[in-house]
């Protein structure tokens, strides 16, 4: 029976063992012969075309056979961040690996070793990227067929001959006839055409873009309001620059011109008893005053 992987993330090292058994006694494990890179096939979806490259497969403990020197315990490895067949290994792809013709047991045998299929398995979609505009907008290989339906969805990008290199966006709009999306600029590695991108399930990015927004747009108009408006709160930071307007708007009444006038009004008046304005004050709101 063939070995299921399931889905396996983009650019990773999958492991792929497989047992021999004597014709005549199943419960005997026996030796494999003949075994090399060239017995080993791997194939994409429904397609018959073989991959051109051995490039990244490796026989498990130099030849493959008997692993660890445990007799009927045979295996490989396969690297999917070897690009040598370009664009290979794609997200959203199934794969089927093949052995043979081995020699088991005085027979020569074919099997399918393994199943499995390439993306992030917590993705609504995983597909590659069929053609870039810039790191900002590109085309989709395979998307959905609703307009508007993917804004809001984070975006995982991965390299196709990596297994670590990554960057984050998220999707701002989905045009669904050329399945052209608009997304925030994820950073990290520059993407191009057959990179490997996986749709994830819209969270609260969404909400947060359009506060974040309104926040901006916030910001924007308190800047906007003079200090004058702001007189009389309670902030001692907005206190003393409204109180800074109000003594320049003071100073531009001239003030101090007002002062010195009443001053020297002041100045004039005699005090010949402590506390007691003189006689020389004879009326007081037009009031005769008698002068004792």
């Amino acid at each position: 029976m063939a070995l299921n992987l399931g889905m396996v993330r983009p650019g990773s090292t999958i492991l792929i063992p497989f047992n021999a058994f004597d014709s005549n006694d199943p419960a005997a494990s026996v030796v494999v012969s003949d075994f090399v890179l060239a017995d080993i096939g791997i194939y994409k979806g429904t397609s018959m075309d073989e991959r051109g490259s051995t490039t990244g497969v490796v026989l498990l403990d130099t030849d493959g056979i008997d692993i660890d020197g445990a007799v009927g315990i045979h295996g490989f490895s396969i690297d999917l961040s070897s690009n040598a067949t370009a664009g290979f290994y794609a997200a959203g792809s199934h794969y089927y690996v093949t052995v043979g013709p081995i020699t088991i047991d005085a027979g020569t045998i074919n099997f399918v070793a393994a199943t499995f299929s390439i993306g992030y398995p917590e993705a609504i979609i995983n597909t590659t990227i069929a053609s870039v505009t810039n790191q900002t907008q590109f085309i989709l290989t395979d998307g959905p067929a609703e307009a508007d339906v993917l804004i809001g969805c984070p975006l995982l990008f991965h390299d196709v001959a990596s297994a670590l290199q990554l960057s984050i966006g998220y999707v701002t709009d989905y045009i669904v006839t050329t399945k052209e999306v608009i997304c925030t600029d994820p950073g990290g590695f520059t993407f191009v055409a057959t990179d490997n991108v996986s749709i994830m399930m819209r969270t609260n990015v969404h909400a947060v873009q359009a506060t974040t927004q309104a926040a901006a747009d916030l910001a924007t108009l308190l800047n906007a309001i003079p200090t004058t408006a702001m007189r009389g709160t309670d902030s001692a930071a907005l206190a003393s620059v409204a109180t800074e307007t109000r003594l320049a708007e003071l100073d531009a009444a001239n003030l101090p011109a007002v002062t010195d006038a009443t001053k020297a009004k002041t100045d004039n008046l005699n005090f010949g008893v402590t506390g007691k304005v003189d006689s020389n004050i004879t009326h007081v709101n037009e009031t005769e005053v008698d002068g004792t």
